[in-house]
């Protein structure tokens, strides 16, 4: 879907680099927490930051303007959802004590440099400052994108697999998806109705189609007979079922390479068609989609497996809730592993052998002192 593509691309570059208005509120009242989850909070000024840059991405985005609206208006649930998600990833990392490396980010701060073909870090640091922050903040963004796809790589995508039955199975089950279709290659002259019609047009297509038959080429057939009122050659190209108007297709249907149709009366006006080459309709062998075919199933069984587990953590958290008003019914709001909107700074962690210790409720902390 667009909107998904379009969260997965632009909402993630918001988070981490546009630069944010100043508040409006005071300073005690953006402070306020409005979600803890386990040992991790969230405050307002927070919440607020992340919801207009989406809300901006989402003005600024190529989609259609009922979408739009629809995107904007569920800008406050959308950007909670994503907070409690990230919130419940962070404090799983924390607890299976995933912690980035210095050299690693160095590399991934390195590669976003890299990405935004600045020369320099302090070319970087002017780049971060125009937006509003500075490295240590995006560096510190960029620890817990890699602590969130640490803990997604360890216990999530790490346990996607598709074996070799599965996908033979699969492509026999699905072979048509694999079908290349019959094509053929074909030009054409085209007697436009205006300048020649009824018998004396169809008199002057038979006698082409005669010439071509005689082997005679195209161009050379509508410069001796055409008279200044017939077109061609027009290239059409490989064609296939479906991409021809009906009547043209019909007499296309029959014909082997180097073979002529009968003069064939459709939109402009009659149609000599010569077929040039013929491909049959084959199917693609397993060796040539196995690879295809396994990266979509991976994908199926990621974003089913994530939503699986970002539920299982979410029902062991310990959660305090002080929601906005226009985010309330934020935990309804259907999880997309898609829109997440860290993936794009992470770079890729193996799974750690050790075998991890379970994601057990945390004892409930304090209240915070109000």
């Amino acid at each position: 879907m667009k909107s998904v593509e379009f969260l997965k691309q632009t909402v993630c570059v918001a988070l981490a680099l546009w630069a944010f208005p100043a508040a409006t509120l005071p300073a005690e009242e953006l402070n306020t927490i409005i979600l803890r989850v386990n040992d991790e909070i969230t405050t307002l000024y927070d919440y607020r930051q992340r919801k207009e840059a989406r809300e901006r991405a989402i003005a600024e985005s190529e989609i259609a303007p009922e979408e739009r609206r629809t995107l904007t208006e569920d800008a406050g649930r959308a950007t909670m959802r994503e907070i409690l998600d990230e919130m419940l990833l962070l404090s799983r990392a924390r607890q299976l004590i995933i912690e980035p490396s210095k050299a690693e980010l160095d590399e991934a701060m390195d590669a976003t440099r890299s990405r935004m073909n600045l020369a320099t870090e302090a070319a970087f640091a002017n780049a971060l400052k125009s937006a509003g922050m500075t490295l240590a903040d995006f560096r510190e963004r960029t620890s817990r994108s890699i602590r969130v796809n640490g803990v997604i790589q360890r216990e999530v995508r790490s346990k996607v697999e598709v074996d070799d039955e599965w996908l033979q199975r699969t492509y026999r089950e699905r072979l048509e998806e694999f079908r290349i279709p019959a094509k053929a290659k074909v030009q054409e002259i085209v007697i436009p109705a205006e300048k020649l019609s009824g018998d004396k047009a169809r008199e002057v297509a038979e006698a082409m189609r005669a010439a071509l038959a005689s082997g005679e080429s195209m161009a050379d057939v509508v410069a001796r007979l055409g008279g200044g009122d017939a077109t061609g050659p027009v290239d059409l190209g490989w064609v296939q079922a479906g991409e021809l108007a009906p009547a043209l297709e019909a007499a296309v249907a029959g014909l082997v390479a180097g073979a002529v149709s009968s003069p064939v009366e459709a939109r402009g006006g009659l149609h000599l068609l010569q077929v040039l080459e013929r491909t049959e309709s084959t199917v693609r062998p397993l060796a040539e989609v196995k690879d295809e075919l396994a990266a979509r199933e991976q994908n199926r069984l990621f974003e089913e497996k994530m939503r699986t587990y970002l539920a299982d953590l979410e029902d062991r958290a310990y959660l305090l809730e002080n929601t906005p008003p226009e985010a309330i019914g934020y935990r309804e709001v259907l999880r997309d592993p898609a829109n997440d909107p860290l993936a794009a700074f992470a770079p890729k962690r193996e799974p750690a052998p050790e075998k991890p210790p379970a994601a057990e409720p945390i004892a409930p902390p304090p209240s915070p002192q109000r």
